[in-house]
């Protein structure tokens, strides 16, 4: 897992100033991510992790405010909500930005793609390893 963090360009103590993400979220509508949330953001902002799936296929990750918001739209995000029943915060895409991860104030990680929306994870780490390793995940159901 690691491995996948550090060839992205992460480091130890990584800490990106994201005030401009926060605008973002703010400018749209959404609730400011509290202290817990900003950290992760902060240390894995913008890195676009790649890797292959157990099946071999190739994906990505990418957590980026500004990317995901660009490519989803916000009113989504509140369906979500209610279908979750708690406050979403869009932070980035997965799988060549055909997916979108979505993180509650809980931090509880959420992934949103066609099929439906699915609870991931209790943490980044956890997210990734989750998602890179295909282990199974709580889904919601919901009609477009």
């Amino acid at each position: 897992m690691y491995l996948i963090l550090d060839s992205a360009g992460w480091y130890e103590h990584r800490n990106i100033n994201i005030d401009y993400e926060l605008e973002i979220l703010q400018r749209e509508g959404f609730t400011i991510p509290n202290e817990n949330i900003t950290m992760i953001l902060k240390e894995f902002w913008n890195l676009r992790l790649e890797f292959t799936l157990p099946d071999g296929a190739s994906s990505d990750i990418e957590l980026n405010i500004e990317t995901a918001i660009a490519n989803f739209d916000d009113d989504a995000v509140k369906i979500y909500e209610r279908i979750v029943d708690k406050e979403l915060i869009p932070v980035g895409v997965l799988h060549f930005q055909t997916a979108l991860i979505l993180v509650s104030l809980d931090l509880n990680f959420y992934l949103v793609a066609e099929e439906g929306i699915y609870r991931i994870a209790e943490s980044f780490i956890s997210f990734l390893d989750v998602i890179i390793n295909r282990k199974e995940v709580h889904k919601f159901t919901f009609e477009k």
